[in-house]
C-alpha cells in the first residue's frame, strides 16, 4: 500500500487543479462582465446561482469520490455542499470587492480578487480532502 502522506499529497494536487479549473473560467467571464459595468451586478446575481453550482459540483464529485473511496451518493452530496460554499463565498467576495471599485475600476479590482485566490486553492483542497478523509 502507497504511503499516505504522498497519497494525500497528490490528492491535495488533484483536488486544487480542478479548483482552479473552475476558479480561471469564473475569473473570465467575471473580468469580461467587469467590462460592463452598469451591469455588472445583474450578471453577479445571475451568474452566481444554482446551475453554476450544480456545474462546480459535477466537476468536483469524480475526485471527491477517487480521493476519499466515497460511494457516488455521498461524493456528489459533499460535492454539492462544497459548490454551494463555494458558489456563495465567490459570490460575496466579487460583490465586496466591487463595493470598492469605482466604475473605472472594476475590471481591475475582479482581476486582482482572483489574482489572490490561488493560495485559498490549496488551502481549500486540503480542508475539503480532510473532510473526504473523515467522511
Amino acid at each position: 500500500m502507497p504511503d499516505k502522506e504522498p497519497m494525500d499529497e497528490a490528492m491535495i494536487a488533484l483536488l486544487a487543479n480542478t479548483v482552479e479549473r473552475i476558479t480561471q473560467r469564473d475569473a473570465n467571464n467575471a473580468t469580461r462582465a467587469a467590462a460592463k459595468p452598469e451591469k455588472f451586478l445583474a450578471w453577479l446575481d445571475s451568474y452566481f446561482n444554482q446551475e453554476h453550482a450544480d456545474h462546480v459540483a459535477t466537476q468536483l464529485a469524480p475526485v471527491l469520490r477517487v480521493a476519499g473511496g466515497l460511494d457516488v451518493p455521498v461524493a456528489e452530496s459533499l460535492a454539492q455542499s462544497q459548490a454551494q460554499l463555494y458558489r456563495r463565498g465567490m459570490h460575496d467576495a466579487i460583490l465586496e470587492a466591487s463595493g470598492h471599485a469605482t466604475p473605472a475600476e472594476l475590471s481591475d479590482a475582479v482581476a486582482t480578487l482572483f489574482k489572490t485566490r490561488n493560495e485559498f486553492t490549496w488551502q481549500n483542497a486540503a480542508r475539503i480532502l480532510k473532510e473526504v478523509c473523515h467522511a
